[in-house]
């Protein structure tokens, strides 16, 4: 049997048109993410999903090499090298622990957005009790979450609190089994934040749970960028050691997100080589899975491990951050 024909040149066109489309699109939200970070909410959708989205150039740039269509072929490759550029360092590997973290003082933190309509309250609560964090650092804690979580035993287990319990998705608390001093509810945008300073033994830790509105209208941009500067501008103020923990409504390739981390704050994930790693939609939307959940530390604090738990019936994995409070003679020594 004879092989088929070769396509003939006007069956080529519309691929090659095809092809030319989507590279020209991708250039424009490569070049819009260059000048202009996240400046509308559809950027800042498109930024947050950059490892999907830019993977259709990766065949049009074989296409194009295979056709010997050069032009084709170097528009396609400019938006591979950029796209490369973002999500490899996502997957660089661990940095080096700190000599000595044996003279520092260990804790471990949790964050659990709750999800205020979570069907499987009592398996999560059994899941935070058994994560036996020493800060617990909860997100969207609704009324009836009080209720599931007292009868669970975690009340009796972090006798010390600060928190804000709402009917919707915004309420907030940071649990301690140690002292807690400084602890407040803050609010940007009338909107609440919990923060507080954790005392272990003689150590001290600045601890801020994190969850600022999701960006998902022209409204809720304005309060996202409101807070999440605000965060900035108090992550800057600390002198100590300090943690933000919690959800931030956006994914290491956000704007701000890379502000956060530009100055003496780092990713926990990336020290210990999980960039890669992803807590939302956790199975619960038809989205490529993406990680909106941070814990970022000051050079006081090392990242010993950090992993994402189950996070029964909510659209968020938990974080199970475990930390080291460095001395202040080691600290001379990095």
């Amino acid at each position: 049997m004879n092989d088929p024909p070769a396509p003939s040149k006007p069956a080529i066109r519309p691929l090659v048109a095809l092809c030319w489309l989507a590279a020209l699109a991708l250039a424009g939200c490569a070049v819009a993410r260059l000048a202009a970070h996240d400046a509308t909410m559809v950027l800042i959708w498109v930024n947050s999903f950059t490892l999907y989205f830019y993977l259709p150039v990766y065949p049009v740039l074989v296409a194009a090499l295979c056709r010997r269509r050069w032009r084709l072929a170097g528009a396609s490759a400019a938006v591979a090298g950029c796209h490369l550029a973002w999500v490899l360092p996502d997957f660089a590997p661990a940095a080096k622990l700190p000599d000595h973290l044996d003279r520092g003082v260990s804790l471990r933190i949790v964050s659990a957005n709750l999800f205020a309509g979570n069907p499987s309250r009592e398996r999560l609560a059994k899941e935070l009790l058994d994560a036996d964090a020493d800060v617990l650092l909860l997100q969207e804690y609704s009324p009836s979450w009080v209720k599931v979580l007292q009868s669970a035993g975690l009340f009796e287990k972090y006798p010390h609190r600060v928190f804000k319990v709402r009917a919707d998705a915004f309420g907030i608390a940071l649990f301690s089994k140690w002292p807690l001093s400084d602890a407040e509810i803050w609010r940007v945008s009338d909107l609440p934040m919990a923060r507080a300073t954790v005392h272990v033994g003689d150590a001290r830790l600045r601890v801020v749970n994190v969850h600022p509105l999701p960006p998902r209208s022209p409204q809720y941009v304005r309060v996202w960028n409101e807070q999440l500067a605000a965060l900035a501008e108090e992550l800057a103020e600390e002198t100590g050691p300090v943690v933000a923990v919690g959800d931030y409504n956006a994914t290491q390739h956000s704007a701000w997100h890379r502000r956060l981390t530009s100055g003496r704050m780092r990713s926990a994930h990336l020290d210990r080589g999980r960039g890669w790693a992803i807590t939302w939609p956790n199975g619960q939307m038809r989205l490529p899975p993406i990680r909106i959940d941070h814990a970022l530390l000051s050079p006081e604090v090392a990242c010993r491990e950090i992993a994402e738990g189950e996070g029964a019936g909510s659209d968020h994995q938990p974080l199970v951050v475990d930390l080291v409070i460095l001395p202040a003679e080691d600290l001379v020594r990095l």
